[in-house]
C-alpha cells in the first residue's frame, strides 16, 4: 500500500525542516561565518556612521536644524511650556485670591 499524501507531505516536511534546522545550526556556529558577519556588520556600522557626519555637515552647511539643533529646540519648548503651565497655575491661584477677598 501507499502511505497517505498527508503522511508522506508531513514525514517530508519534518525531514527538510530537519535538514534546513541542522544546516543553519552548523553554519552560525562557523568560525569563518561569524567572523566575515561581524565584519561586514562593522563596515555597515562605519558607512552609516559617514554618511550621518555628511548629512550633518551639509545641513550645518545650508544652515538647516541639525538632529542636534533640534532636540536642543524641543528641550526648551519643553521647559518653556512647563513654565507657562507653571505661570498660570500661579495666575489662577492669584485670581483666586483677589475673588475671594472681593467677596
Amino acid at each position: 500500500m501507499f502511505p497517505k499524501p498527508d503522511d508522506l507531505f508531513k514525514q517530508s516536511f519534518e525531514q527538510w525542516e530537519k535538514q534546513t534546522a541542522d544546516y543553519w545550526n552548523a553554519l552560525l556556529r562557523d568560525p569563518g561565518f561569524l567572523k566575515g558577519m561581524w565584519q561586514s556588520m562593522e563596515t555597515m556600522l562605519q558607512a552609516r556612521q559617514q554618511f550621518n557626519r555628511a548629512v550633518e555637515q551639509a545641513l550645518t552647511a545650508w544652515q538647516l536644524p541639525t538632529r542636534e539643533n533640534q532636540e536642543r529646540i524641543l528641550h526648551q519648548l519643553n521647559r518653556l511650556q512647563t513654565l507657562v503651565n507653571d505661570l498660570n497655575e500661579r495666575v489662577d491661584d492669584l485670581m483666586a485670591q483677589v475673588d475671594a477677598t472681593m467677596v
